[in-house]
């Protein structure tokens, strides 16, 4: 999927890789000091950029690919979202506890990866824009309550989280996995990680020439 992605616009690959070395200049992917994988980072790029707004931006660079439906042939734009329930499923058994996960998300053909790009087009943002808007997005974002996703727009509620999987509630980074909806990617982190991670955000989003 994140293939898929990537060759939606240019933009995706850039900002992911700005990311990725941040993260490693200033810890953050540390086993020690910031236990976010390259994976939690992907995350967080393609949720980002699915949810830019159209008031300032002209609308996101990225679609849900886990959200359109299998029969979509271009012909509606804006893109079609529809319920998980009516989408396509693909069933794989999850290596973690062996249940099954639909792993279902829409492989355009090409004519659909040009309407994806030309969409895409339509937000004039920068790579160096972006940078600073991502920096932005995170410093500001609910951590409390709020857990990141790719499979949707928007974000998922912790407290749902709580009720249907029994995660912890806590102020710490949780990660929604794309194909598992009971499954936090973020498997561990302690109150110094999550701290160093909140100071990271904003000073990058203060002083974003020194990254």
């Amino acid at each position: 999927m994140a293939r898929e992605y990537f060759n939606i616009d240019d933009r995706v690959k850039v900002l992911a890789a700005f990311i990725f070395h941040w993260a490693e200049a200033r810890r953050v992917s540390d086993p020690v000091s910031g236990p976010l994988s390259s994976r939690c980072l992907l995350f967080c790029v393609i949720h980002f950029l699915q949810n830019r707004p159209k008031e300032t931006s002209k609308g996101p660079i990225l679609p849900v690919l886990q959200r359109i439906p299998e029969n979509w042939n271009g012909s509606s734009v804006p893109l079609p979202t529809v319920p998980q329930a009516s989408i396509g499923i693909r069933y794989m058994d999850n290596l973690i506890d062996t249940t099954a996960c639909n792993v279902y998300f829409y492989k355009p053909d090409t004519h659909g990866a040009n309407i994806f790009k030309a969409l895409a087009c339509n937000n004039k943002e920068g790579a160096f824009l972006l940078l600073c808007e991502f920096f932005r997005y995170f410093s500001f974002f609910d951590f409390d309550a709020s857990t990141i996703r790719v499979s949707n727009v928007g974000v998922s509620s912790k407290q749902q989280k709580f009720e249907y999987f029994t995660w912890k509630i806590n102020n710490f980074i949780s990660i929604e996995h794309p194909f598992d909806p009971s499954h936090n990617v973020v498997e561990s982190m302690t109150e110094f990680q999550m701290k160093h991670l909140r100071i990271e955000f904003m000073v990058s989003c203060l002083f974003p020439l020194l990254l």
